[in-house]
């Protein structure tokens, strides 16, 4: 069995289905829409509720990941996993130590640790190798393309409150281990 219906959900119950099983694009695309009536919905969602959180489906049961912050993710490319990314001022799961890789039926497979930082970025702001602390943790989840051209999970590594220095790694979700390094940027505020 695969994890089905993927979605945003609020504290209050409404959601937003991706479209994370079907096609990434299309929710990208429809995320540029902003005239588009779900993309409203899901800015709206987001922007107005600070609990946000996501869910799915496996073997017919509802599974639900929120709290009084943030949590956001995607499933894995196969639908076995789910990687989840806490954000926000929660105490549950804090940075270098702020993302989750699920089992589709909701249990824990792994608690993710910062790697050491291998980016240009991360060598111009001078962390480079640098042991990660909690000024650096995991902030945005994706599928990706690597340099094979296979579609991968791609998590994104920042410094945590600023999101000056972004660098972004393969992660294979079944055994928790960082891959290539896709791609980093430093962006001035």
């Amino acid at each position: 069995m695969m994890i089905k219906d993927f979605s945003i959900v609020d504290k209050n119950g409404l959601s937003y289905e991706t479209t994370w099983n079907n096609d990434n694009v299309k929710v990208k695309e429809t995320l540029k829409n902003r005239e588009n009536p779900e993309t409203k919905r899901l800015i709206k969602l987001v922007s107005q509720e600070y609990n946000v959180g996501i869910k799915w489906v496996y073997e017919d049961k509802e599974i639900v990941l929120i709290n009084n912050d943030v949590i956001f993710g995607c499933p894995s490319i196969d639908m076995q996993y789910v990687i989840a990314i806490y954000s926000g001022d929660q105490t549950e799961y804090i940075p270098p130590n702020n993302a989750v890789i699920y089992n589709a039926d909701g249990s824990i497979h792994k608690v993710l640790s910062v790697p050491l930082l291998i980016s240009d970025a991360a060598k111009n702001q001078g962390w480079y190798k640098r042991q990660p602390d909690t000024t650096i943790g995991f902030t945005g989840v994706d599928w990706k393309t690597n340099s094979k051209g296979e579609k991968v999970v791609v998590i994104e590594i920042s410094d945590h409150y600023y999101r000056i220095m972004k660098e972004f790694r393969v992660l294979n979700p079944e055994t928790g281990e960082f891959g290539e390094c896709i791609g980093s940027r430093i962006e001035y505020k």
